[in-house]
């Protein structure tokens, strides 16, 4: 197999110090992988390749140019490389006549570079301590992935707005604390990742509207944000923005939330949100409206709250609903109706103060992951049914159901002694 017709290079983590100038043959390349290496700069040669669409260089100690004149035109997606790469004209011609390498002199090598840069839909800077994001990224007029994961910045670049086709932008292990409002051009976004940063709410939550960590007109123009990742920040409460993105998947995860904001049927996010993770937060209560307006739920993540109890109108999902994670709460009671969620999968209600769970239970005969450990007052049903997993404690459940009456569970008890 000729290495001309290559589509795809991985190399990652195999202590490179450079790329062969030779890689501007691979003309049908499209992606390319050098994650984990110690690459300081790449060969311009590489602008010769005008497939190339994906480059990823997470974990390269890439080195910034101080010329002002190449530092504007080389783009850091594939290696700013340092002035003293670039020797005389002279010089490089001789060089590059005693290798057979193609000679390109500096304005060449600038347009190639640039015209690279345009062309690239998915750049990756993660893990390079960057306090700044490149200039030379806002050339990449088609770009609709970014990756500036795990770096030290603090805020974010206002140049991005012309990014009008990113549909993905990570910044998750940063510093940054709010969202630009400029951002609102990034009409097509529909991933954004800022978990582990340093966001906060920068305004009461009775003058909410009035939060810059997510500045409100962000709402109606960000139509296409389907998921987006705001775990361990220092939100005390949901910025008001969000309610109006079209979310599927929200992860609020690890912050310092006191309190759910009341939903309605026309909320956007509402009518579109499947899975909700609001773990690791100080919520005490979910009112019986919100969770009723969340119309296509499919998985609610509430474990490790201040919850001493779960709403009733739980059980109006009974057609979207599999999973449903409350452990580690202060619950006393389950709601009867939680026996509706017929399509249920997964429910655990580890750690709390259950006492009981309602016969209803037995008719989740879907359920397939079932923890009750760590209750220590529940004793319906009992520890020894508990223990043997969830298949025997919803039969346990079907047949409690069918005696109707509670005070059967001592014959009950006895039947299984037998079974054993």
């Amino acid at each position: 197999c000729s290495l001309g017709k290559l589509e795809s290079l991985r190399l990652d983590r195999n202590r490179l110090l450079q790329v062969p100038w030779e890689i501007g043959r691979l003309s049908r390349l499209e992606t390319m992988s050098l994650d984990c290496n110690r690459l300081t700069s790449l060969p311009p040669e590489m602008a010769l390749l005008t497939r190339l669409h994906t480059l990823t260089l997470k974990g390269n100690p890439l080195i910034l140019c101080t010329s002002s004149r190449v530092r504007d035109v080389a783009p850091a997606a594939i290696g700013e490389a340092p002035v003293s790469l670039f020797d005389s004209d002279e010089r490089e011609a001789d060089a590059a006549h005693a290798s057979g390498r193609s000679t390109l002199h500096r304005k060449g090598h600038d347009s190639l570079l640039s015209f690279l840069a345009s062309q690239l839909l998915f750049q990756d800077h993660s893990y390079r301590e960057l306090n700044k994001v490149p200039t030379s990224i806002f050339r990449s007029t088609q770009l609709q992935a970014l990756s500036l994961r795990q770096n030290l910045l603090e805020s974010l670049p206002e140049e991005l707005e012309g990014h009008t086709n990113l549909r993905l932008l990570d910044v998750s292990h940063n510093r940054v604390e709010k969202i630009p409002r400029a951002y609102t051009s990034l009409v097509n976004l529909q991933e954004l990742n800022v978990s582990f940063n340093q966001m906060i709410n920068t305004a009461s939550q009775e003058n909410s509207y009035e939060d810059l960590s997510f500045p409100i007109e962000l709402g109606p123009a960000l139509r296409n944000l389907e998921t987006l990742l705001l775990s361990s920040n220092r939100f005390a409460f949901l910025p008001p923005a969000l309610l109006s993105f079209p979310l599927v998947r929200l992860d609020i995860s690890h912050n310092k939330i006191k309190k759910f904001p009341r939903l309605h049927p026309d909320v956007k996010m509402a009518q579109t949100l499947r899975l909700l993770n609001a773990s690791c937060n100080e919520i005490t209560e979910l009112e019986e409206e919100t969770v009723a307006a969340l119309q296509v739920i499919e998985e609610l993540l509430l474990e490790t709250n201040k919850l001493s109890a779960l709403p009733s109108s739980l059980g109006q999902h009974a057609d979207s609903l599999v999973l449903l994670w409350a452990g580690q709460n202060r619950i006393q009671q389950v709601p009867s109706s939680l026996g509706r969620l017929t399509k249920l999968r997964s429910l655990r209600l580890e750690k709390n103060r259950l006492k009981l769970l309602p016969v209803e239970v037995a008719q989740l005969t879907n359920l397939e992951d079932l923890n009750l450990f760590n209750n220590p007052d529940l004793y319906q049903p009992p520890q020894e049914v508990i223990v043997r997993g969830c298949r025997h404690v919803v039969s346990y459940m079907q047949r409690l159901h069918e005696h109707k009456d509670v005070q059967s569970r001592t014959k009950l008890e006895e039947e299984e002694e037998e079974e054993e």
